[in-house]
């Protein structure tokens, strides 16, 4: 709310306050206060009150902009000259000082109330806070009127804007202007509180202008004081100092060398060795006795002496840093880096090499530049190498060029079954296949995915088909787990210059394609009667179940007048219904406890499972669909996708009533059969919601019937 000034004005303005009496002070009420804040004041005051108000000088000057205005004096009266005279006549007799409370004044109009407070600093009257341009209940508009008559305004206007002015009881004005009064007694208060606090600021100005004086001439007395002490103390420390750097130094070099990893030698232009860290005899395994009796040549290849000892003849002046061989005591090799530089020892031209063992850096370098060209699952080279080698191989030297390229059949639907751990297993297995099948100066990639390739240079059709014959034959005889091994391949030879290596790879390519749309398919149907065995053989109750389940099946069949090949289609349904269960987890499948949501979740993709294994079967993408919705519901509340009533197969319906009941009448791993009579009630009881009930209705009737 009050005015900041800088410390100069401060100083300066509150100096002469001191020269001068309480009398001769001549406040500013803008230097006092901050006019934003007061017009916020002022702006609230006056609609809280509903009451026109503004702040001037003693002169009549404006401090603050007017708030809540009155039109009828702003617009009508104040715009005729006779009566902007006469308000300004009534402002400076309702704006002279008055310290014991407000003054309250009906202007020239005759019948608006003002209302005025004045501002006081130290006794001195610095501004005044006007209010008012209302009617009390005093007021004549008879005389109103002539007035306006008086000073020439338009009486239409004047009536207009007349009826505008706030009213309101004589009292209440009176207790509006004591309130405002009160504030600017408060205002008085706080501003004399500034100037206090100013005053007493610019003394501590003062004060500390002359402590810093004082500060710095005794600054520059210490100064001088420590510059004599310091110049006489100077050669003596200088001394002092060198030695003990020199002391540090030596530490430091001694520390250094016995804690480094490296290893350090003090050598002669001969190679002799005359001083080892502790490091040297730890990576080496000799002592600094046994090494004071070497030369480092002792350390490296027995025939490699004399280029030692020219090498330290030609680097003394320049260093040299070097890769090599050392062996340790124990002739165990390592790779080492040497970095050797002349200096100068009690006048004596010696060397001092600092050896690093890398040998880590090295494997590590091999490995980094191995995985770089080599697949890391299957260890057969990867593409990056493939595109190299098929450039440089690419030659007129190395024709005849045939380029075979292989596709692994099964890998989706083992990975899609069993996990992708099981098909990395057979790509392993592949890889292992086709590399024992061909010869050494054969390069051999796996391009990605089930992606294999051949480069065969100097190789033509005849020998390229002995290769991939010898291959098949290898892949008879292995297996990856439970599953057989099968590669399609295609192959084409480059016999002349002018043919491009690409179109070359491309031909191999449709040519493996369609040999792949043969052999996938055989693959395909021997992968899927692996999964029903290893489903069968690692849950007995299981095989036992879906046998029941496609014996009943044919008989359902029958009772609906079904085809032969309707009723063999239903009952392959009925055996396969559950294939997908070999994916899940054994733990979960014979889980004794109630399952969790998670383990429920699991228990029912078996049916989504058993449909894509299915339907990667040439033949049995019908097959397929019906065992997808086995478990969908009549209701439509069932899974995988809630399809209702007639959309379902009719053949998923028949397998999802059989299903149920023989699941009922078996023992299970969480519960023993149960009582046939318990059985069809449920079944009665789900008919129409959960199963088609006309099937139900011929299961019990024409099946269960004739079971029994």
């Amino acid at each position: 709310m009050y005015k900041q000034v800088d410390n100069l004005e401060l100083m300066t303005v509150n100096s002469c306050i001191k020269e001068k009496t309480n009398e001769d002070i001549v406040y500013s009420f803008k230097n006092l206060f901050d006019l934003d804040e007061i017009q916020q004041i002022q702006d609230a005051f006056s609609f809280a009150m509903g009451v026109a108000s503004i702040i001037t000088d003693i002169d009549g000057t404006p401090l603050t902009k007017p708030s809540n205005s009155c039109s009828l004096c702003f617009n009508v009266i104040r715009k005729t000259e006779k009566g902007l005279k006469n308000c300004k006549l009534c402002e400076s007799i309702i704006g002279r000082t008055k310290k014991d409370g407000p003054q309250i004044k009906k202007c020239f109009a005759g019948g608006l109330t003002d209302g005025a407070a004045s501002i006081i600093v130290n006794d001195k009257h610095v501004a005044n806070w006007f209010i008012g341009q209302v009617l009390t209940s005093e007021y004549s508009v008879d005389h109103m009127l002539a007035y306006a008559d008086e000073i020439g305004a338009d009486r239409d206007l004047f009536i207009k804007e007349l009826n505008k002015v706030k009213c309101m009881p004589k009292e209440e004005f009176a207790h509006i202007c004591e309130s405002l009064f009160l504030i600017t007694q408060l205002l008085s208060t706080l501003a004399v509180k500034n100037v206090a606090q100013n005053e007493e600021i610019s003394k501590r100005k003062i004060a500390e202008g002359k402590i810093k004086v004082l500060n710095s001439e005794l600054e520059d007395k210490i100064l001088k004081r420590t510059a004599e002490l310091q110049e006489m103390n100077r050669v003596l420390e200088e001394k002092v100092h060198k030695e003990v750097q020199m002391q540090e130094r030596l530490q430091k070099y001694q520390l250094l060398a016995e804690n480094t990893n490296d290893a350090m030698f003090f050598l002669d232009k001969k190679g002799n060795i005359l001083e080892t860290n502790v490091a040297a005899t730890r990576i080496y395994g000799y002592s600094h006795e046994e090494f004071s009796l070497m030369n480092m040549s002792d350390l490296r290849y027995p025939d490699s002496s004399l280029n030692t000892i020219k090498q330290m003849n030609l680097i003394y002046i320049n260093g040299k840093i070097y890769e090599t061989v050392h062996f340790l005591k124990d002739r165990t090799a390592i790779d080492v880096e040497v970095s050797l530089q002349g200096t100068l020892w009690k006048n004596q031209k010696v060397f001092l090499g600092i050896v690093r063992n890398i040998t880590e850096r090295k494997r590590t370098d091999e490995k980094i530049l191995y995985l770089s060209y080599h697949d890391q699952l299957t260890g057969l080279y990867n593409r990056r190498f493939y595109d190299e080698e098929l450039k440089k191989i690419d030659k007129n030297r190395n024709l005849p060029i045939t380029v075979a390229v292989g596709d692994v059949n099964g890998l989706k639907l083992i990975n899609d079954t069993f996990g992708h751990a099981a098909g990395d297993e057979l790509l392993k297995k592949v890889a292992e296949v086709i590399k024992k099948s061909c010869r050494k100066t054969d390069i051999v990639a796996r391009l990605g995915g089930d992606e294999f390739v051949i480069l065969l240079p100097k190789t033509d059709s005849s020998e390229t088909e002995k290769i991939i014959k010898r291959i098949k034959n290898q892949a008879l005889n292995e297996k990856a787990d439970l599953f057989d091994i099968s590669i399609s391949f295609g192959y084409e030879t480059k016999n002349s210059e002018s043919e491009n290596i690409h179109e070359i790879i491309k031909k191999a390519e449709r040519y493996m394609y369609r040999k792949k749309l043969f052999e996938s398919q055989n693959m395909k149907g021997n992968t899927i009667n692996t999964i029903i065995d290893t489903l069968h053989k690692n849950n007995k109750l299981e095989e036992l179940h879906c046998s029941r389940v496609a014996d009943v099946c044919e008989k359902m069949g029958m009772a609906l007048d079904l085809s032969e090949d309707q009723i063999m289609e239903l009952k392959t349904v009925g055996l396969l219904h559950d294939i997908g269960k070999i994916a899940i987890d054994e733990s979960v499948l014979h889980k004794p406890q109630k399952l969790t949501d998670y383990e429920w979740k699991e228990i029912k993709r078996h049916s989504e499972i058993g449909y894509r294994i299915l339907s990667t079967a040439d033949g049995m993408s019908d097959i397929a669909e019906c065992v997808l919705y086995h478990h969908e519901r009549w209701d439509g509340r069932g899974y995988p996708i809630g399809l209702k009533g007639d959309k379902i197969p009719l053949m998923s319906r028949i397998v999802s009533i059989i299903d149920a009941y023989d699941a009922m009448t078996s023992d299970r791993s969480y519960r023993y059969a149960l009582p046939e009579n318990v059985a069809l009630e449920e079944l009665e009881k789900n008919a129409g919601t959960q199963f088609d009930s006309k099937l139900v209705r011929v299961f019990i009737e024409k099946v269960l019937k004739k079971l029994a």
